[in-house]
């Protein structure tokens, strides 16, 4: 991601959309956002459109995480599409649209918020649960060593489980966790099953945490907050 000045008071950002250049965000702004200034990616530039569509490509309104996809308002203003891959074109630019394959959300201001790579996040009920969020907080929790979230099988989409790997001795109350992830999360992207691991598959060379096995083992034996009776506290 690159940036350019403008003037004092506004940059062009080279937002975090793999197909470009669309967005404007000002300076002024930057005071109240804090951590989520990495994600603010502003308002759209004047010539191309900008959408958060969900999985039916059915637009999503103000606030909820889906698709972000990108519509030239000029011939040319974004990529004319992958060199002899007609398939992949038909498919990336279905409806007139393009879609990058990241996640995201307009706020009330008309600003375009990244919540990261669609392959990233999980869907629960229609909402977008960023998988990078919730593995922050809970990683931020005390004792907790590792933690890889993915999406298991639910009647409607997925579900949210955590696998967690704690200090050598220590034991973590599952309920004491939630309570502390409803504090920092919204209650949809609060895992449903926890399942502790003494270790993590990883890829050899890289050590990164192999997710496609962890997937495959389904829920197991995790704790279910269900299950228990755990209930999550209303935000309306």
């Amino acid at each position: 991601m690159g940036i350019r000045t403008i003037d004092p008071w506004t940059l062009l950002l080279f937002a975090p959309v793999n197909s470009g250049s669309y967005t404007l965000r000002c300076l002024k702004k930057w005071d109240f956002l804090g951590d989520a200034l990495f994600k603010f990616a502003g308002k759209p530039v004047n010539y191309v459109d900008i959408k958060i569509l969900d999985e039916n490509d059915t637009e999503l309104p103000i606030g909820k995480v889906g698709e972000i996809v990108v519509r030239g308002r000029e011939p040319h203003v974004i990529f004319d599409g992958y060199y002899n891959m007609p398939e992949k074109n038909k498919e990336a630019f279905r409806g007139g649209w393009f879609h990058t394959g990241d996640a995201g959300r307009m706020d009330e201001d008309g600003n375009l918020i990244f919540e990261g790579r669609k392959a990233e996040s999980i869907n629960v009920k229609g909402e977008w649960v960023p998988i990078e969020l919730v593995e922050d907080v809970i990683r931020s929790y005390p004792n907790v060593v590792e933690v890889a979230v993915v999406g298991v099988p639910a009647e409607v989409g997925h579900d949210v489980k955590a696998y967690i790997q704690l200090t050598g001795g220590h034991t973590l109350d599952p309920v004491e966790l939630l309570d502390y992830c409803q504090t920092k999360l919204t209650r949809f992207m609060v895992p449903r099953y926890i399942e502790f691991i003494q270790k993590f598959p990883r890829t050899l060379g890289t050590e990164k945490i192999q997710k496609e096995e962890l997937k495959k083992r389904g829920i197991g034996d995790s704790w279910d907050r269900e299950k228990v009776g755990y209930k999550l506290k209303k935000t309306d």
